[in-house]
């Protein structure tokens, strides 16, 4: 791919020229329009639904859409067992009924805390249809940390899994809720021993209750919360933003239907995605019950039996987040990398460097990767298969340009902000409005700082991703970085997700965290990176590991520092949290070793007490 350079503000970013769109290369794509028409009409018309919308869709009108058209599709799949869209209907109608009777109705909330398996889905589909408010808890929380959580939402009962259960007795919290209810580990609500739980049996209570539909409340309009789904936390605390019916309709159709792979009821998606996270509740589910499909879902990830489950699902999709990618790709080669019936994958954040090599490893001919997230209000679709690339918007956007120092969107004389011009990086915003709205999070103030003002002109209001795209024209664009993932380091700035592109290619380093830290008397923050090694004979003072990072970066951006681990603490979506390693800084510690690119040396240096001093009161001149 030919690389060409240019600087937007100047941050430096690179990309092929190939990425550009052009009107020739869309020629090709007319018969995959043409054969998708209908289902792209029938995605840019609930793309459309206005968040006041009172018709009665959502969650639990999906299942009962597709529970009538083929009871005896399979649903779920999961440990060698299958679920009907029948069964699925009735479970969660009995789940349904058991809190009904209980009064729980529209607007209350329950938490959910279970790792990945059937009950999840069908918990949360039988609460969402009688109006109750689902919170997907991360399964990794625990403490101060859970009870924040649960007082954040104002939940009134939690839902529990057996696996789970220490974590919820050692909770402060669990005294102010109504009710605590516990399911067993794979129990689908079959019989339980008596007294095999330490909370209420919500698998005895869904046996004793009724299969038929139930009748909220009041209806269910658009506007009603469906889910609360939590940021990652990467950078403090968790952000809980609601996720209305009306936005999970529009996640239904415009990424189930608007795909370049026409997915039936014949296929498959096999998902190990936390279905906490919006990525695989909202965006894959929702795929797969938009095409009457079947969702295979995997207790957790694992790199070495990850194709050998798509092979024994019969799974023709995969769910995916970029760095579930690239762990696959630092695995060895195997027969099992083509042993499978995979040909189509969905999700967000396949690096542009690693999407043609993945492709051709693994011979998956659709990618249908995608920019969304739980709180925002700006969508895009990669629906005609073009290669490193979000895809198209249909809501309306803009990008504009930012200033490096601030990191803040610029303005012009006029006080109105800058849209960049094709091929150019800047900050994606997404206008507020009935058609897009900004849901917000529980906390008012963090809503507030979300949004910014007088964009195009005076007055208006758009929702601030804090993400770095680049416009490819036609309303296609390239995710590049987040906002704050970018540092200024001598008058330039950094984007973390190049030097971990070229990091990641080096042989024998498997992971890379990019960012800057900062070092005494020096404006700005020097460049670091912490690493994870897989060949125990890795030589870090190599002089050959800095000639491949200088011949790939600018001086600027080669990092300063190297922090060497056994393994970096990740989320269950594989985002990692920078907050912790930026606050480290490059100090030595216990059982961790840190190297150094001194001034003028041609290789990195394991970094004593003796040197960081000497760093630290100007002894070297970087």
């Amino acid at each position: 791919m030919s690389m060409l350079k240019t600087k937007n503000n100047d941050v430096e970013v690179k990309f092929g020229e190939d990425d550009l769109l052009s009107w020739w290369r869309f020629i090709p794509k007319v018969p995959m329009i043409g054969r998708n028409s209908i289902r792209l009409l029938k995605a840019l018309y609930y793309a459309r639904m206005k968040q006041g919308s009172e018709k009665a869709l959502g969650l639990g009108w999906a299942i009962r859409k597709n529970a009538v058209a083929d009871p005896y599709g399979v649903g779920i799949k999961y440990e060698g067992l299958e679920y009907t869209y029948k069964d699925i209907e009735e479970l969660s109608n009995q789940v349904a009924h058991v809190f009904k009777g209980l009064g729980y109705q529209n607007g209350d909330k329950v938490a959910l805390i279970m790792s990945n398996r059937p009950e999840l889905m069908i918990i949360t589909a039988g609460l969402t249809k009688i109006g109750v408010v689902v919170a997907l808890l991360n399964t990794s929380q625990a403490g101060e940390d859970l009870d924040y959580s649960l007082s954040l939402v104002k939940a009134k009962a939690v839902v529990i899994g057996s696996e789970l259960r220490e974590v919820l007795q050692k909770s402060n919290f669990i005294e102010n809720l109504d009710h605590v209810f516990e399911v067993g580990n794979h129990d689908v609500f079959r019989e339980t021993k008596k007294g095999a739980f330490l909370f209420e049996d919500l698998a005895y209570l869904v046996r004793q209750s009724p299969v038929h539909s139930v009748v909220p409340k009041r209806p269910i309009e658009g506007k009603d919360g469906c889910f609360y789904v939590f940021t990652s936390g990467t950078t403090g605390r968790p952000k809980a933003s609601v996720f209305t019916h009306a936005r999970w309709m529009r996640s239904y159709a415009g990424f189930g239907w608007a795909q370049s792979y026409r997915m039936t009821n014949k296929d498959c998606m096999y998902v190990t995605l936390p279905f906490y996270h919006a990525t695989a509740m909202v965006i894959c589910w929702g795929v797969v019950l938009a095409n009457g499909a079947s969702l295979a879902i995997g207790m957790k990830f694992s790199a070495s039996s990850f194709w050998q489950e798509c092979a024994r699902y019969r799974a023709t999709s995969i769910g995916y987040v970029g760095e579930l990618c690239r762990y696959l790709l630092a695995r060895p080669p195997g027969r099992s990398d083509v042993e499978h019936t995979v040909v189509h994958m969905i999700g967000n954040g396949l690096r542009p460097d690693i999407w043609e090599p993945f492709q051709k490893r693994f011979g998956v001919r659709y990618v249908s990767e995608l920019y969304a997230s739980g709180e925002g209000n700006v969508y895009f679709s990669n629906v005609l298969n073009f290669p490193r690339t979000v895809g198209i918007s249909v809501t309306p956007y803009t990008i504009v340009e930012i200033d490096p120092e601030t990191e803040l969107p610029a303005r012009g004389d006029d006080g109105l902000m800058r849209p960049v011009t094709k091929g150019r990086v800047g900050l994606a915003l997404g206008p507020i409005s009935k058609r897009t709205p900004f849901d917000g999070y529980t906390d008012s103030e963090k809503t507030k700082d979300s949004i910014l003002m007088d964009v195009k002109k005076k007055g208006d209001r758009y929702f601030n991703t804090g993400d770095l795209m680049r416009d490819l024209g036609y309303r296609h664009a390239q995710f590049v970085d987040r906002l704050g993932d970018s540092f200024r380091w001598k008058g330039e700035n950094v984007a973390a997700v190049t030097v971990e592109s070229q990091l990641n290619h080096i042989d024998g380093i498997s992971a890379a965290v990019a960012y800057g830290v900062k070092i005494s008397n020096y404006d700005g923050r020097a460049g670091m990176a912490t690493i994870v090694v897989n060949d125990p004979d890795f030589d870090l003072e190599s002089p050959i590991i800095l000639e491949k990072l200088k011949a790939k970066l600018p001086n600027y951006a080669v990092p300063v520092f190297l922090r060497r681990r056994a393994n970096i603490e990740a989320t269950g979506t594989f985002k990692y949290n920078k907050v912790s390693l930026k606050r480290q800084g490059f100090r030595p510690s216990s059982g961790e070793q840190v190297y150094v690119a001194l001034p003028k040396k041609s290789c990195y240096q394991l970094l004593t007490e003796e040197v960081y001093r000497d760093i630290q009161v100007g002894t070297y001149l970087f």
